[in-house]
């Protein structure tokens, strides 16, 4: 196949320019010209590298010292947002580019967006409020985690500190449990469905799992100093025996997140967020950052080759988690180095809309914080739409981005890296970018060429054993992280096509009859959708059977109509019963309404609902032929699915 040449290109490509225009129009209509503040007519400053010295806040007062978190507003010149209201909020957004420091917001005879998706009859805000019977499916935070200390700045944990972990068999607080021990505490861990394959490691580390929940694991003598819980857990059981027995005893209750942060005290961290893709970007970067200790949410087989979501190494001086969005739960971490992978509407029991996802984004990443004289970072994956709307409303941010980008195949990395340093800066300078484009989708992988990788010859040459054009974006922000480290280029690379994946994304459970059974951990339609389309790569030619187990019914009732486009995008469909999760309204969806959906939008298309996951892997073993491919995925208990659907087809 013919390819034309990549790289090169006028850097001033006609977008650019007029995106230069644009920004001198902007200045000239706020009537300041290039003030002496704005960013600029400052000497850029290495937005990796070293800190030049102590900066100076807003206040004239010097900044937080190195190592030591800041907050949303130290130093950071940017507009600041009113404490109320929607339309506090709207003069943050500029259509086309960003305000610069002190000029007064000029929208060009163009409201805000914020404005007019408000105001806007039957908007997609005033309708996601809402689930599809006209419940409200939305809570705040602080309903959320009623009961729960506030997220702080991390500290040590002390040698001989008393930590109670409460559902220590979930990946993340098994996580918790973990390293406390591994810091010097004394951990007591309980759940209430016993032991699981994320507690495999508990034994070695010298912890015992209590199974069952009982105000006694809390009156002990002596008492805990503290309680690590899932945040969820003080809303769905506000009458939990543990907590309640911490409240009168005055025992501070906190999320298991505040203690894997405290583990990583004084270590460089790295966290990985993003709506998809954070469980495999976190565990492919332990295979190219070495020496890191880490938390991620997947078991890590071939990666550590033991199962186990926690990683603790003794010399570490890096530590990557993988920071999840949900009702603040990432709020404990203060990373040096923040990972953006994607960003779309999710959690609506708890986010309005993709409005409220990406502030809950930007705010987390204004509080990242300097480390051992290193400017915070942030490395977007700015191919993603959301990824790209946060980075874009940095610009009084006082750290530094690294944009990344897998590129369409008839665009040219030059132009794309200049202008990504343009539209991407910061009060830290202009952006860095590494681009990528994707020259091999195969059976046996991806291969990506890389532009713009310091020590790097363009182009870099990379080949993936992973499938899916999201993982060579995935992949991507993992090689940028590393370059952040000062990794080697060629070694990043190496790790970096090694990497097979992390439990339960895309992983190949078997073969019987010839059927092949993949299982995943994807509930959202977009990650269905690429992880079909993943599938169809790596198995191309076969019937592809998406056999799904929604997670929560208020997700399922807001997005329904999209999960089903997903869905239809396969050969085939099977719907479990909706695993309820934290949900108490269990009337607004159905797995039979989802199937529906998916007939309507795919007429002809063979579909079923038989019911629970033992259901379901029973009416499957009597659908599937030789040459089919079963992919399936969610969040609940939809793995027992291939497990038993395997134990069937191998009796035939």
């Amino acid at each position: 196949m013919h390819r034309r040449p990549r790289g090169g290109g006028d850097h001033r490509d006609p977008g650019l320019v007029g995106l230069l225009r644009g920004r001198r129009r902007l200045v000239r209509g706020c009537g300041q010209g290039l003030a002496p503040r704005c960013p600029r007519s400052q000497p850029r400053r290495p937005w990796g590298g070293e800190r030049p010295g102590r900066p100076v806040d807003g206040d004239g007062s010097a900044g937080s010292p190195p190592g030591v978190a800041r907050g949303v507003g130290d130093g950071d010149r940017r507009p600041r947002r009113r404490e109320s209201g929607e339309a506090g909020r709207a003069d943050l957004r500029w259509p086309g580019r960003r305000p610069r420091d002190g000029c007064p917001p000029v929208h060009l005879g163009q409201r805000p967006r914020r404005e007019q998706a408000r105001e806007r009859p039957g908007s997609t805000r005033a309708a996601h409020r809402t689930s599809r019977g006209g419940r409200r499916v939305t809570r705040s935070a602080a309903e959320i985690g009623a009961g729960l200390a506030q997220a702080r700045e991390a500290r040590p944990i002390r040698l001989g500190e008393r930590i109670h972990v409460v559902g220590a068999a979930g990946a993340g607080a098994s996580a918790a449990a973990l390293h406390a021990a591994w810091a010097g505490a004394v951990v007591t861990a309980c759940d209430a469905g016993g032991p699981s394959p994320y507690t495999a490691a508990f034994a070695e580390a010298g912890l015992e799992l209590l199974t069952g929940h009982a105000a006694a694991h809390v009156t002990t003598t002596p008492p805990p100093d503290r309680l690590a819980v899932t945040k969820a857990l003080t809303a769905i059981a506000p009458d939990h025996p543990e907590l309640q027995a911490a409240r009168a005893a005055g025992i501070p209750i906190e999320p298991w997140q505040q203690v894997v942060a405290d583990a990583a005290y004084g270590k460089r961290l790295v966290a990985v967020a993003g709506t998809h893709g954070k469980s495999t970007t976190a565990g492919w970067l332990l295979a190219a950052v070495p020496h890191a200790s880490a938390f991620v949410g997947a078991l890590l087989p071939s990666v550590v080759g033991a199962p186990s979501t926690a990683i603790h190494r003794a010399d570490a001086k890096r530590f990557v988690v993988e920071a999840d969005e949900y009702a603040g739960n990432f709020d404990p971490y203060r990373p040096s180095i923040a990972v953006l992978t994607s960003v779309e509407w999710d959690h609506p029991d708890v986010f309005a809309d993709e409005l409220a996802v990406r502030d809950a984004f930007d705010a987390w990443i204004r509080r990242s914080a300097w480390h051992d004289g290193h400017r915070p970072v942030l490395v977007a994956n700015i191919g993603d739409r959301g990824a790209r709307l946060v980075a874009e409303q940095l610009s009084g941010w006082e750290g530094g981005v690294l944009a990344t980008q897998v590129l369409d195949e008839d665009a040219s990395p030059g132009p794309a890296i200049a202008a990504a340093r343009e539209r991407y800066r910061t009060g830290g300078g202009p952006a860095e970018a590494i681009v990528a484009t994707i020259t091999a989708l195969d059976p046996g992988g991806t291969t990506l060429e890389i532009f713009g990788l310091p020590r790097a010859g363009d182009p870099l040459v990379v080949r993936l054993a992973t499938a899916g054009r999201h993982n060579a974006a995935n992949a991507l922000t993992v090689i940028g992280v590393a370059s952040l480290l000062g990794g080697d280029p060629v070694q990043v690379a190496r790790g970096v096509g090694r990497f097979r994946g992390v439990g339960r994304r895309l992983e190949r459970k078997g073969e019987a009859a010839g059927v092949v059974v993949y299982d995943d951990y994807g509930h959202h339609p977009t990650a269905i959708s690429v992880t079909i389309a993943a599938v169809r790569q790596r198995e191309p030619g076969r019937r592809v059977w998406a056999v799904y187990e929604p997670l929560t019914f208020h997700r399922t009732a807001a997005l329904l109509e999209d999960f089903a486009v997903a869905l239809a995008t396969a050969d085939a469909v099977a719907v479990a019963d909706i695993w309820a999760g934290r949900d108490t309204d269990t009337t607004v969806a159905s797995s039979a309404a989802l199937a529906e959906a998916v007939a309507r939008r795919r007429p002809g298309i063979p579909h079923g609902a038989p019911g629970s996951v033992e259901a379901t892997a029973d009416w499957l073993a009597g659908q599937v032929a030789a040459g089919d491919v079963v992919l399936v995925m969610g969040g609940g208990q939809s793995y027992r699915i291939g497990e038993r659907l395997l134990a069937a087809l191998s009796k035939r």
